[in-house]
């Protein structure tokens, strides 16, 4: 059976912008992803040397887009070492670079209740006082029943709960909470894991090109294969980092129409 795939099931990921792509580049390809069905920025304090969250909120305010939701990640934060303060000088983005400066002392990754709560304020202030929705717990070496408390205080706003590269424990545990859990996996991990083919919420498959290019097959086919291990609730967040990526996620929207 051949399943559709629709330009809603994108989800525009920002761990290089700022770092390897610059504002102008990052609206000019907004607007395409905008102009497919795509209408949610994958990101996290710690994309883009931080950059990430500041180009998504300068580009909202410009465009007075209300198109996109924007989600966010808890747990890690940039730090001014010598390649984050680097870039964010070459990109001549001070304000951001005194924000980040406050974080020195701090560590990159904390997943104490302090480090969950300091690393989502970081976030907002980054994306201009925009709550993010969904929230993830970002790739967590520690259990989430120690952390569940606190990540859903943070999420309670937006009432979307979300974890990324989840534990079989993390899973099973979410699976047995009431509340609509958003899970977020590498396509390897998904295409290897019977688990999450059967997960009952969504899912958020992310590193696909890298796992194409990896593997050394097509795009499409990587998608193919997602699908045909989990056909509902399943999305694909890819990084948008030249034309030719849009130009194959177009012919993959097209066909399926």
């Amino acid at each position: 059976m051949e399943h559709k795939i629709s330009g809603s099931q994108f989800i525009f990921g920002t761990a290089s912008v700022g770092s390897k792509i610059s504002y102008k580049k990052f609206c000019e390809f907004a607007k395409l992803a905008e102009s497919l069905g795509i209408s949610i920025f994958d990101s996290a304090p710690l994309y883009g040397r931080g950059l990430s969250q500041v180009y998504i909120a300068r580009y909202l305010k410009q465009m007075s887009s209300q198109k996109w939701d924007t989600s966010s990640k808890v747990g890690r934060i940039p730090v001014p070492d010598l390649k984050t303060i680097a870039i964010i000088l070459l990109r001549l983005e001070f304000r951001h670079l005194f924000r980040v400066l406050k974080n020195v002392g701090r560590y990159a990754i904390d997943f104490s209740e302090k480090g969950l709560n300091s690393s989502h304020q970081f976030a907002i202030k980054s994306l201009n006082g925009n709550v993010p929705k969904p929230v993830f717990l970002h790739s967590s070496n520690e259990q989430l029943s120690s952390q569940i408390d606190t990540l859903i205080n943070i999420s309670e706003s937006c009432n979307m709960f979300g974890i990324s590269d989840p534990s079989h424990q993390d899973l099973a545990l979410i699976e047995k909470d009431n509340r609509d859990w958003i899970v977020q996996v590498s396509a390897e991990r998904f295409l290897a894991d019977p688990a999450l083919h059967t997960y009952k919420g969504k899912i958020w498959i992310n590193q696909i090109i890298k796992y194409s290019r990896y593997a050394n097959v097509a795009f499409e086919k990587v998608l193919n294969n997602i699908i045909l291990k989990r056909s509902h609730d399943c999305f694909f967040v890819i990084g948008f980092n030249n034309k030719y990526l849009f130009e194959q996620v177009s012919q993959i929207i097209t066909s399926s129409d």
